[in-house]
């Protein structure tokens, strides 16, 4: 008996420094469990690639008749009262074709939340031309004399691009794999364009006879421009796909709108894929 009592002093004793070796943080609700992985990749750093797309490119002629008119109709008094400015003229006109190029760039990311500069640079097909020809008679009272005249207004002109590119900022959302994204900047491309407008008139004496017999004069105005750069906008969205940690497929739309030179107004509207290694 006096063992057991012993025993029973010594398990006492020990006790309170036996429960003070138990961890036991769970009782009190302190535990911290690791956090949940990120749901979404990790975007960040350089990355570069190439794209294959189809371009539709617009191409506006309409302003190549104003200003060389208004030129045109100041060099005879004979223009006074003809109204040439209601000729017809050119219109637009819209094209397709195949693009392809690369692009490069860098992401820095806040959580989800994606920032970007990209650079992009493509080969293009743009390539269009119009012409049109029109013909009016009026009475013309000149030295006298009445005459029965014909004027007639010949505009044609071109344009073509074979590449250009763009500098853009992105912003985009981390979503598991997906990086779906807007981007806006300045574009530039190398486009050749010529523009042509000629304005002449015949006109005889009517009724026949009388003296001078005829009337008339020819004035051509043309503009060509080749191998210049010219700048201007550029907006759309996309989405990039993380197939791997360093590699990802890109899906985007793209409207890149040039400036006016020889007053033709050159645009092109893109949908393309491409591959990239993010490093």
């Amino acid at each position: 008996m006096r063992s057991l009592i012993h025993g029973l002093l010594l398990a006492s004793a020990a006790s309170p420094a036996f429960a003070g070796d138990i961890d036991n943080a769970w009782l009190r609700g302190s535990s911290s469990f690791p956090a949940d992985p990120p749901s979404y990749r990790r975007w960040s750093g350089f990355y570069g690639g190439g794209q294959v797309g189809a371009d539709f490119y617009g191409i506006d002629f309409r302003g190549v008749v104003g200003t060389s008119i208004t030129t045109i109709s100041g060099l005879d008094a004979n223009f006074a009262g003809i109204p040439l400015n209601d000729f017809p003229r050119l219109s637009t006109m819209n094209s397709k074709g195949l693009s392809y190029g690369g692009f490069a760039g860098y992401n820095y990311q806040i959580d989800d939340i994606v920032l970007g500069l990209e650079v992009t640079f493509n080969r293009a097909t743009l390539n269009g031309s119009m012409s049109d020809k029109e013909s009016h008679s009026y009475y013309v009272s000149a030295n006298g004399q009445l005459y029965a005249t014909t004027f007639n207004v010949i505009t044609s002109a071109t344009a073509a691009a074979a590449e250009y590119g763009t500098i853009r900022a992105r912003g985009g959302w981390a979503v598991g794999s997906f990086l779906p994204y807007v981007f806006a900047g300045i574009s530039v491309g190398q486009v050749n364009t010529s523009s042509s407008v000629n304005v002449n008139y015949f006109g005889t004496v009517t009724p026949a006879g009388g003296n001078p017999p005829t009337i008339g004069g020819d004035w051509t105005q043309s503009q060509v421009s080749h191998g210049k750069w010219l700048y201007g906008f550029d907006a759309g969205l996309g989405v990039d796909y993380a197939v791997t940690q360093n590699l990802f497929l890109r899906g985007e739309a793209e409207y890149v709108q040039l400036a006016d030179q020889n007053d033709i107004r050159t645009s092109i509207a893109s949908v393309r894929a491409g591959a990239g290694l993010k490093f």
